[in-house]
Protein backbone atom coordinates (compact mmCIF):
# COMPACT_ATOMS: atom_id res chain seq x y z
CA UNK A 1 0.00 0.00 0.00
CA UNK A 2 1.25 3.22 -0.81
CA UNK A 3 0.35 6.63 -1.74
CA UNK A 4 1.65 9.28 -4.64
CA UNK A 5 3.61 12.47 -4.24
CA UNK A 6 3.20 14.60 -1.78
CA UNK A 7 3.42 17.99 -2.64
CA UNK A 8 3.29 20.15 0.76
CA UNK A 9 6.80 20.89 2.65
CA UNK A 10 5.80 19.57 6.30
CA UNK A 11 7.31 22.25 8.61
CA UNK A 12 7.13 22.44 12.56
CA UNK A 13 8.51 26.20 12.99
CA UNK A 14 6.17 27.67 15.70
CA UNK A 15 3.74 29.19 14.00
CA UNK A 16 2.10 25.71 12.37
CA UNK A 17 3.00 22.13 12.71
CA UNK A 18 2.05 20.01 8.99
CA UNK A 19 0.72 16.55 9.71
CA UNK A 20 -1.08 14.54 6.89
CA UNK A 21 -3.01 10.92 7.70
CA UNK A 22 -3.29 7.44 5.47
CA UNK A 23 -5.07 4.46 6.06
CA UNK A 24 -4.56 0.79 5.01
CA UNK A 25 -6.51 -2.46 6.05
CA UNK A 26 -4.91 -5.59 7.03
CA UNK A 27 -6.98 -8.36 6.23
CA UNK A 28 -5.21 -11.03 9.67
CA UNK A 29 -3.42 -10.09 12.43
CA UNK A 30 -0.02 -9.24 11.11
CA UNK A 31 3.07 -6.97 12.03
CA UNK A 32 3.91 -4.01 9.62
CA UNK A 33 5.89 -1.38 8.73
CA UNK A 34 5.38 2.04 8.09
CA UNK A 35 7.99 3.72 5.11
CA UNK A 36 8.42 7.05 4.66
CA UNK A 37 10.45 8.46 1.53
CA UNK A 38 11.71 12.04 1.84
CA UNK A 39 14.03 15.13 1.14
CA UNK A 40 15.28 16.76 4.11
CA UNK A 41 15.75 21.18 3.55
CA UNK A 42 17.13 21.21 7.51
CA UNK A 43 17.56 19.41 10.29
CA UNK A 44 14.06 17.83 11.08
CA UNK A 45 12.48 15.26 13.25
CA UNK A 46 9.25 13.17 11.90
CA UNK A 47 6.60 11.51 14.17
CA UNK A 48 4.39 8.30 12.51
CA UNK A 49 1.25 7.17 15.00
CA UNK A 50 -0.68 4.30 13.84
CA UNK A 51 -3.93 4.21 14.90
CA UNK A 52 -3.11 6.88 17.58
CA UNK A 53 -0.28 5.40 19.17
CA UNK A 54 2.94 6.78 18.69
CA UNK A 55 5.22 4.81 16.91
CA UNK A 56 8.49 6.70 17.10
CA UNK A 57 10.45 9.42 16.11
CA UNK A 58 13.36 9.62 14.31
CA UNK A 59 15.70 12.80 12.42
CA UNK A 60 15.58 13.01 8.48
CA UNK A 61 19.02 14.43 8.20
CA UNK A 62 19.87 14.56 4.26
CA UNK A 63 16.72 12.70 3.15
CA UNK A 64 16.52 9.36 1.90
CA UNK A 65 13.83 6.65 3.86
CA UNK A 66 13.19 5.83 7.08
CA UNK A 67 11.01 2.81 8.48
CA UNK A 68 8.85 2.79 11.24
CA UNK A 69 7.99 -0.30 13.00
CA UNK A 70 4.31 -0.36 13.56
CA UNK A 71 4.23 -4.05 15.22
CA UNK A 72 1.17 -6.37 14.99
CA UNK A 73 -1.98 -4.85 13.91
CA UNK A 74 -5.65 -6.57 14.12
CA UNK A 75 -7.98 -7.29 10.99
CA UNK A 76 -9.50 -4.12 9.73
CA UNK A 77 -8.70 -0.28 8.82
CA UNK A 78 -5.58 1.24 10.24
CA UNK A 79 -4.56 5.06 10.43
CA UNK A 80 -1.51 6.46 10.08
CA UNK A 81 -0.54 9.98 10.70
CA UNK A 82 3.03 11.57 9.86
CA UNK A 83 3.96 14.98 11.68
CA UNK A 84 6.90 17.08 11.51
CA UNK A 85 8.12 18.11 15.05
CA UNK A 86 11.09 19.90 14.17
CA UNK A 87 12.46 21.55 10.90
CA UNK A 88 11.23 20.86 7.32
CA UNK A 89 11.12 18.08 5.53
CA UNK A 90 9.11 17.00 2.13
CA UNK A 91 7.43 14.10 2.22
CA UNK A 92 7.78 11.61 -1.28
CA UNK A 93 5.59 8.84 -0.09
CA UNK A 94 4.11 7.06 2.21
CA UNK A 95 4.24 2.99 2.10
CA UNK A 96 2.65 0.64 4.88
CA UNK A 97 4.09 -3.04 4.09
CA UNK A 98 3.13 -6.32 5.82
CA UNK A 99 6.54 -7.95 7.08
Amino acid sequence: WGCSPISDNFTADGSRVVWASYSFRSSASAPWTVNLSFTSTSNASVVVYVDGKLISTQDTTGGGTLSFNAGTVGPGLHGVIVRAVAGTFSLNSVAVAQN
